[in-house]
């Protein structure tokens, strides 16, 4: 772990911890950082509220954007610390990147993310890295080494962000490959037929024990499918939140059964990227509750009294039920589920061919 990162951490937790902080302090206080990095107002390398000009009537103006040897490198968004970044932010990130002609731009609120405009493919635009901001993530070095002002170059930034591309490409394809290949069990059959015929078996024999069985794979953490139980509307209102109904209990050990296992389906997902595949509409009113939250940021804003002690009650917080990401990070699935929000999931699970 760098000492730069270190210090990161520590400026950006002591703001976040602050009850009520506003954009434009959190703002102050990532130049701070950047500062560190080697990024300077004084020089301008580093310059807040950047102008950019469109047409001869409108501009745009990035919350930050950095310089070397005279040129735009990097535009960088920034939200409060207990923002989650919705499209909308991430489009607004992106604008800012095309209109100065530039692939990567920084988006930094609950965590840090490198998001990538694609040269070959204008359509795929996304967060391509992420770093929680902890001293326990390990991307956090690697943003350090990237955004240091003595080493960036844009040439750098952007293979990086292609060779993150590529990877992402290369494991769902790989993903894919398994899926068809277990999913076909006469495959699977020639396959052993072959390993058998290369060491010496008659063919003829072969065919006929293999004649005798079936083949059927699946993945130990595969998701048993599920039909919704809970297709009846409760007949009083207040039975939705009674907690001997059952309605919050099974419905919401289903939805967290489907995303533990998902996880464990997709190994190297991140919590950014997680979020994206079970959004905060999914759960209904009150969206702030949100399908998913990391357990550090329920934790902070209780200590920070931005909720209440109940919301303890609201998330499933018992050591087995915390699903823990490959980066470390913990995440804790809300509780609070009724028929009309449980459908729904059940329904985008579906659709976007969530299960696994």
């Amino acid at each position: 772990m760098t000492d730069n990162w270190c210090e990161i951490v520590e400026t950006l937790q002591s703001a976040r911890e602050k009850r009520s902080i506003t954009e434009q302090e959190y703002q102050h206080e990532i130049e701070a950082c950047l500062k560190m990095l080697g990024w300077k107002t004084s020089n301008g390398t580093m310059r807040s509220q950047f102008t950019i000009n469109i047409g001869s009537s409108n501009s745009i103006r990035p919350d930050v954007v950095l310089f070397k040897d005279g040129q735009p490198v990097l535009p960088i968004e920034i939200k409060k610390p207990t923002n989650l970044c919705n499209q909308r932010q991430s489009e607004q990130l992106i604008s800012y990147m095309r209109q100065l002609r530039l692939n990567v731009g920084l988006f930094i609120g609950e965590n840090i993310q490198l998001y990538y405009d694609n040269p070959q493919d204008k359509e795929v635009s996304a967060s391509i890295f992420c770093a929680e901001i902890s001293k326990n993530d390990s991307n956090g070095d690697t943003i350090c080494d990237l955004l240091s002002y003595e080493n960036f170059t844009i040439e750098n930034i952007e293979k990086f962000c292609q060779e993150q591309y590529q990877y992402r490409i290369k494991h769902k394809d790989l993903q894919r490959c398994i899926r068809e290949l277990c999913s076909n069990g006469e495959v699977i059959k020639n396959l052993i037929k072959e390993k058998f015929l290369q060491e010496g078996f008659d063919e003829k024999a072969l065919d006929e024990e293999l004649s005798k069985i079936s083949v059927e794979v699946r993945r130990r953490d595969m998701v048993t499918p599920f039909t919704p139980e809970y297709r009846e509307t409760p007949k009083r209102k207040w039975e939705g939140r009674n907690k001997e109904s059952g309605y919050y209990g099974k419905m919401g050990r289903t939805v967290l059964t489907t995303i533990k296992k998902y996880v464990l389906e997709h190994p190297d997902i991140r919590f950014p990227e997680l979020k994206n595949r079970f959004p905060d509409y999914l759960i209904g009113t009150p969206k702030s509750l949100g399908v998913v939250r990391t357990l550090d940021s329920i934790e902070e804003q209780i200590r920070g009294g931005r909720r209440d002690l109940r919301d303890r009650n609201r998330y499933f917080l018992k050591e087995e039920d915390i699903i823990v990401l490959k980066d470390g990070t913990k995440v804790v699935v809300c509780s609070q589920w009724v028929t009309p929000a449980f459908l729904e999931f059940c329904s985008h699970v579906e659709k976007n061919g969530l299960r696994v």
